[in-house]
């Protein structure tokens, strides 16, 4: 190995540390799962692009290749050996991929426009991540071979007003959802069972904020048990005390509203 170069490696308590090898250059991992598959990616030998690899304990590191760019990233594996990431196409645009041992990458395409990524696979083939609008803008996205890629903006509902997820994180087996949104990040249950939380969108009618002047601020929410009331307390990051905020509702919609005033 050349000097300052770095492997991928794998250790055991049993075996130590096993080095993964390479493609011609370094290697880097991301993921593992049960079986011991290991995938990430690795320099190409001297043309220097990175290539997402799958490595197995009992086979040599695989290149999965790409959309027809330069490069490629895996991110995640799940116990079926699914791999996703995200790839350039031919055009030097990165797509979401899935890729499951048959050799080929499966372009999950966009919304619309040029980027998307893959983050996490669960064990039933559900891969999340994000994806381009025409208008340039992400957002989160769920896909399935047999479904193809769905907003996952179109499968909330009661949603509040100015609520945007842009980037699925994580999913789990029974289909649980993290998203980040432009409120903070929101968790998607699939068939949620029991007392759930009261889903709060973003501050939407909020100018600047300037020293010595009131601020107003406004988010909408939406709880699936109308039956429900609540209360709410504004923190304004600026030392002052908790503030209870005005709450006004009908069934299981409202708004949270305070007004402040910042000294500096």
């Amino acid at each position: 190995m050349a000097s300052y170069d770095s492997h991928a490696f794998f250790w055991t308590a049993a075996r130590g540390m096993v080095d993964l090898g390479s493609l011609g250059g370094q290697s880097e991992t991301f993921d593992m799962n049960a079986s011991g598959q290991v995938v990430g990616d690795a320099e190409v030998g001297a043309a220097h692009e990175w290539h997402a690899f799958s490595w197995r304990p009992w086979q040599h590191m695989v290149d999965l290749g790409t959309l027809g760019g330069d490069r490629s990233h895996a991110f995640d594996v799940n116990d079926r050996g699914d791999v996703v990431g995200f790839s350039t196409t031919a055009s030097g645009h990165e797509h979401a991929f899935v890729w499951n041992g048959t050799g080929h990458m499966r372009d999950l395409g966009t919304f619309g426009g040029t980027e998307s990524r893959a983050w996490q696979i669960n064990d039933y083939g559900l891969a999340v991540g994000q994806a381009m609008l025409p208008n340039q803008t992400f957002r989160a996205f769920a896909w399935t071979a047999g479904g193809g890629m769905v907003d996952l903006n179109r499968r909330l509902r009661r949603i509040p007003q100015g609520l945007v997820l842009n980037l699925a994180l994580g999913v789990s087996d029974d289909g649980t959802i993290v998203a980040d949104s432009n409120a903070g990040l929101v968790v998607r249950k699939p068939a949620a069972s029991g007392p759930a939380a009261p889903v709060v969108g973003p501050v939407v009618n909020a100018a600047s904020a300037r020293s010595g002047t009131s601020f107003n601020a406004i988010r909408y929410f939406f709880d699936t048990d109308t039956a429900d009331s609540h209360q709410a307390t504004w923190t304004w990051g600026d030392g002052s005390k908790p503030q209870r905020a005005t709450v006004s509702e009908r069934n299981g919609a409202g708004t949270v509203s305070a007004t402040h005033t910042y000294r500096e």
